[in-house]
């Protein structure tokens, strides 16, 4: 089954808060929020939304005549349509972008590795630690 991808405003038209599910995920959609998704998952919030309402309305939620009019409230118009397959797309059809600003992720100035003194050196064999716990371990073997 292929996914419709064009992309479509999902509005929750409720005066409440709404919890939508897909792919285990919840997604809350605040009262009045729009929020664009692929018309896919657009039409997946919506039938639920639209179970909520007529729920709390107590009306037949199975019948067109009662969904009709709220899905059209709920789903807005298409923003993108998906039109091309992606197998048919040539790198040439692609738009170039000529980039006359700074690049995106500029070479961060390297940072010179910090050299840790060894401030800690057995007085008997001249044996340097970076931890003083380790010079106490290392001082017992020479007992």
């Amino acid at each position: 089954m292929e996914k419709d991808l064009s992309v479509i405003n999902f509005t929750n038209i409720d005066s409440e808060d709404f919890e939508g599910m897909y792919g285990g995920k919840t997604t809350i959609f605040k009262a009045g929020a729009t929020v664009a998704f692929p018309a896919f998952l657009a039409t997946h919030f919506a039938n639920h939304l639209a179970d909520k309402i007529l729920l709390k309305q107590q009306k037949d939620f199975g019948t067109q005549e009662t969904r009709k009019p709220l899905l059209d409230k709920i789903l807005g118009q298409v923003i993108v349509p998906f039109s091309t397959p992606t197998e048919n797309i040539q790198v040439e059809d692609l738009p170039v972008e000529t980039a006359t600003a700074e690049p995106e992720f500029p070479e961060l100035p390297k940072e010179e590795e910090a050299k840790v003194a060894t401030a800690f050196i057995c007085e008997v064999c001249g044996k340097e630690f970076k931890a003083k716990i380790a010079l106490a371990g290392h001082k017992r073997s020479h007992k």
